[in-house]
């Protein structure tokens, strides 16, 4: 998929396959994740379902999102994305909604968004931009059955004073590793 044709010019995807031939690891891989979402600079497109290799690939949905420069997915629910853009928006959007909600708008960002994270159980999203901001959200504060909550601030936000490149939650979500 990460080199098919039938994509289009992509800034980001949510999964990469080896480029090598399936074996039996890279195909169990496969088949926990059977959907890829690609974020263009006009849009966030899910390709599903995917299983076994075949083709053609089928646009599931699409969600207009503009300049998407990051994408994650949920670890708990491969439904929700996080989406960073290059002008420091932060968005949370779930693929079975037709609305998603913006978490931090270019207008209180102060640069781009280098890095998304989920914790392992999906309870927490953090984002990093180039000036060494974290950010970090609680999930079910968020989105509930009735849609999602607008306005909710971060829990946590602090600035390590270097640009991060990258960012992981470690061992669940109470501890938080950076690379920059």
């Amino acid at each position: 998929i990460a080199v098919s044709g039938l994509l289009p010019k992509a800034t980001t995807l949510s999964l990469l396959l080896p480029l090598e031939e399936p074996n039996e690891e890279s195909i169990l891989l496969f088949n926990e994740s059977r959907q890829v979402a690609v974020s263009t600079v006009k849009e966030i497109i899910e390709y599903y379902p995917i299983t076994e290799f075949t083709r053609p690939v089928k646009i599931r949905m699409r969600r207009q999102v503009r300049d998407v420069r990051r994408l994650q997915s949920c670890p708990s629910d491969p439904m929700i994305y996080a989406a960073g853009s290059s002008t420091g928006e932060v968005i949370l959007l779930e693929f079975s909604r037709e609305e998603y909600v913006t978490l931090l708008t270019s207008r209180d960002a102060s640069s781009r968004v280098t890095s998304l994270a989920f914790s392992t159980n999906g309870s927490r999203l953090g984002a990093a931009d180039e000036l060494g901001n974290i950010r970090i959200w609680i999930i079910d504060q968020i989105m509930s059955s009735q849609g999602f909550s607008k306005g909710v601030s971060p829990v946590q936000k602090f600035n390590v004073g270097r640009d991060l490149f990258a960012i992981s939650f470690y061992m669940g979500c109470s501890t938080l590793l950076t690379a920059g």
